[in-house]
């Protein structure tokens, strides 16, 4: 079964227009929910041969080595030749196995990169691994994929075959790579970072937190919480570009709140037991729900677990410093021109004033507005195809880069953290559910009030 995938887009009306050397956006669907939502029907896994799983051992800092997925270029007999490094960097649970990773791996390679896929720095997974910290901080986050590239550029296979990297980002995915954007116009990589696409970055993860916790507090509450009543999202067919969407709005809202906050116990599982944090114990012993990690709120996530860990260790001196500092209004201002970044105007997690006042101050080939396709419901389109062959297919400047040596980091330890909440799931199993609704890959969270965009409308046309 396809896992489900969301992850955040921005966007208003495509007011900023597009780089005149940019493919037209032909992308079918016009109801950003319903995009989003059947993305994962949609996906048509590619067939990916001779990929390699590697171990990057000895890490500074990791706890244990890091897995990872390799393809490599190659030329005569099976002879690795030179050729620019491509990361994607997934969504906030996104697993480099998961069918929206391949997606992006197949693509990459077309463009005649080597490409590397780490889990996403936000997962579980990669969080166990690296030991990195309570989840949510981008700068640390950014900071240790960094350390994971320069490992994979220290491999036997990679050390001087990689002309320079380059970084597609999707959600919270693309404000990890965003911030490393902002590292290394800082001179704080040691790489050179060529292309850099993000594909619906968080524009405010304060809203988008609070919009994913109405989601779940009152829409999926209006289903009574059971995800028997969401099953319809997976097992309806998906209906063709134009016909009548088949779901009422509350209930794709409700779908995408239930999948968010099911990782999100996962991860608050996590937090707590590997950084001794204490606050289940706290809740369990007051008979709080939230002692099993129940009933969490993204909101309380932030500013009860993340926050506090983070300002203990003066990475951060307040939580508003917090949350703004993975905003993109704080990003986009010190990108280069070798980043584009592409937000659509329907993606239900944002907040289109957020979106219009970053129109009105970035252009493209920065920023730019899409006129549709939800939260990532576009990826598997041939628009996408032919923006990351257009941006990918070439390098204007490439760098050679240096022969790595074994000291791979900067010492200096980076303290800006940045929280951005970016996910991807391929979950869900429930007692009640004898085939599981499998997981939105999703990467944000934005709150509209009940009257604005994104808690209104009916049934309309897709």
């Amino acid at each position: 079964m396809k896992p489900f995938l969301v992850i955040f887009i921005l966007g208003v009306a495509a007011l900023g227009g597009k780089a005149s050397d940019e493919p037209e956006f032909d992308f079918a669907y016009s109801d950003g929910l319903y995009a989003t939502v059947t993305l994962p029907m949609r996906l048509q896994e590619p067939e990916i041969d001779d990929e390699d799983s590697i171990e990057l051992k000895g890490i500074a800092g990791f706890e244990k080595e890091m897995k990872v997925r390799a393809l490599w270029q190659t030329e005569g007999e099976d002879r690795i030749k030179r050729a620019p490094l491509a990361v994607p960097l997934l969504g906030m649970a996104g697993r480099n196995k998961d069918e929206l990773a391949r997606l992006w791996q197949a693509l990459l390679f077309e463009t005649g990169c080597h490409v590397m896929t780490p889990h996403s720095s936000f997962s579980s997974d990669f969080n166990e691994r690296s030991g990195l910290g309570v989840a949510g901080n981008v700068a640390a986050e950014a900071e240790a994929v960094a350390k994971v590239i320069e490992a994979f550029l220290n491999t036997p296979e990679a050390r001087d075959k990689v002309t320079e990297v380059r970084l597609l980002g999707a959600s919270y995915g693309g404000s990890v790579a965003l911030y490393l954007a902002k590292m290394s116009k800082e001179g704080r990589l040691r790489f050179p970072l060529g292309t850099i696409v993000a594909l619906s970055p968080p524009v405010s993860v304060r809203d988008t937190a609070r919009i994913l916790d109405n989601f779940y507090d009152q829409d999926f509450a209006a289903y009574n919480y059971s995800p028997r009543k969401l099953i319809k999202l997976r097992d309806e067919p998906v209906v063709s570009p134009g016909a009548q969407v088949p779901f009422e709005p509350r209930l794709m809202r409700a779908g995408i709140g239930y999948v968010f906050h099911s990782e999100l116990k996962r991860i608050v599982k996590q937090s707590d037991r590997m950084y001794r944090l204490g606050l289940l114990d706290k809740y369990e012993r007051a008979g709080d729900r939230r002692g099993k990690a129940q009933g969490w709120t993204f909101t309380q996530f932030v500013e009860e677990m993340s926050y506090p860990y983070w300002h203990k260790r003066d990475a951060v001196q307040s939580l508003d410093e917090f949350w703004s500092m993975g905003a993109l209004e704080n990003l986009l201002p010190v990108a280069g021109d070798n980043v584009f970044v592409f937000v659509s105007q329907d993606d239900p997690l944002n907040d289109p004033a957020r979106v219009a006042a970053l129109q009105a101050r970035f252009n493209p080939p920065l920023f730019n507005v899409l006129p549709g396709g939800g939260h990532l419901g576009f990826a598997q389109s041939a628009w996408t195809r032919k923006i990351v062959l257009n941006k990918f297919g070439y390098s204007p400047a490439q760098q050679t880069l240096a022969k790595p040596t074994t000291t791979l980091f900067n010492q200096e330890k980076l303290t800006y953290p940045v929280l951005v909440l970016g996910w991807t799931f391929d979950m869900i199993d429930n007692e009640n559910v004898s085939r599981s609704l499998r997981g939105f890959q999703l990467q944000s969270k934005l709150l509209f009030q009940q009257s604005e965009y994104g808690r209104t409308g009916s049934v309309g046309r897709v």
